[in-house]
């Protein structure tokens, strides 16, 4: 748990927050019988760096057809005001202000969203990278909101569909009592992710300013939840019937899903070649999407692994190699810690420099030997071409 300020507390006490926007354009009137879209979007400090990508692959591939329109809260000079593009200004609240408070910004043009059919909230360093249809990512149950499943809390089960682990135990929820977040021991079926959620225009308005007045009355308190905002959404989607979107719909850069305990031998297992037999055989008969030859390979190569956890990581790594990660996934929560947008601390702005490893620069240069051979090659077949002529 993270107390909040003495002067944060102040401020958000004797100040609107954040000053309504004035620069708000009027939108485009365009066919009123498509779908309308609210996309929000926040983008201060450093984190422009991600918007373009992020708006040329919503445009691209997310509910072709729907008019959409882009809030974007910034103070960044890079990013304007276009047809489908409205700019409102935010200053940089720091870390973690700067994701909890985002509840506040939206609630302050609740009038103009009322315009749209639809409103989504999507983190800044979010690409799409497949298609992604109405069916998919609307609304379709009674509570008429959407999020998705924390990529850290799922398993991969033997038929390599995406659910949520079995013990609520492991999820991070607030247990802190005091804060309006508090989930207790035992409570939850899921846990979700904070950066993507959305839904049904008045379900979504709501959702608002009930978050936003619940994270106001913890920092009224002095409390900031543990995870900040996905701890609220987290507790105010406990008792709701939601539309979770399997974490294929956000995947980190580089991320493996963790899998099911049932790939794995256990101890008594591995003691016992009978049982050990017995779970080779349940697993060939169940696993139809790995070659029952490859996967008597990996079992065999599993139990020669001592600690459960080499086993873990063994068929883990083995299981995201068959399931194919890159291929389903639909969006991609590109990794800030990457040296080529400067870490963390730069994006936050808590640095002035680009944190830039040893191993990017050597990457760099892999990649330029690369390049200088490829240039190479080329120009002999065309030295060797104009030679015959």
């Amino acid at each position: 748990m993270i107390h909040a300020s003495k002067k944060y507390k102040s401020y958000t006490k004797l100040h609107s927050y954040p000053p309504p926007p004035s620069n708000i354009q009027t939108l485009p009137s365009e066919d009123k019988s498509k779908m309308k879209i609210a996309i929000l979007y926040i983008s201060t400090g450093r984190y422009d760096i991600f918007f373009k990508k992020f708006h040329k692959t919503m445009q691209k591939f997310f509910i072709k057809g729907a008019q959409k329109h882009y809030f974007v809260w910034t103070d960044s000079k890079k990013i304007k005001n276009t047809k489908d593009i409205t700019k409102i200004y935010q200053e940089k609240l720091g870390w973690p202000y700067d994701t909890l408070m985002r509840y506040h910004m939206f609630y302050e043009i609740r009038d103009r969203l009322k315009e749209f059919d639809y409103i989504y909230f999507f983190n800044a360093n979010i690409v799409i990278k497949q298609e992604i249809t109405k069916d998919e990512f609307l609304p379709n149950t009674k509570s008429g909101l959407v999020g998705c499943l924390h990529p850290g809390f799922i398993d991969l089960d033997l038929e390599f569909n995406i659910v949520p682990k079995k013990d609520a135990a492991k999820f991070t929820y607030d247990r802190n009592e005091k804060s309006l977040a508090y989930i207790k021991e035992g409570d939850g079926l899921a846990y979700y992710a904070g950066g993507l959620n959305g839904g049904a225009k008045d379900a979504y308005l709501k959702l608002i300013k009930d978050l936003r007045d619940n994270i106001q009355q913890d920092l009224d308190k002095g409390i900031v939840a543990l995870w900040h905002d996905e701890s609220h959404i987290n507790k105010y989607f406990l008792d709701k019937e939601i539309k979770a979107l399997p974490s294929t719909f956000l995947v980190p850069e580089g991320w493996e899903f963790s899998i099911s305990d049932k790939f794995i031998m256990d101890e008594e297992c591995m003691k016992d070649e009978l049982k050990k037999k017995e779970f080779t055989k349940n697993l060939l008969s169940r696993l139809n999407l790995i070659p029952s030859l490859e996967l008597e390979k990996l079992l065999a190569k599993q139990s020669e692994l001592k600690s459960y956890e080499d086993r873990r990581c063994f068929m883990q790594t083995a299981i995201n190699g068959y399931f194919d990660l890159k291929k389903h996934t639909k969006i991609l929560l590109l990794e800030k810690s990457n040296p080529k947008y400067g870490g963390h601390d730069y994006l936050r702005g808590e640095k002035q420099h680009k944190n830039v490893s040893l191993r990017y620069y050597i990457s760099r240069v892999n990649v330029a030997r690369k390049l200088a051979s490829l240039i190479k090659r080329r120009l002999k077949k065309y030295i060797k071409r104009n030679d015959k002529i």
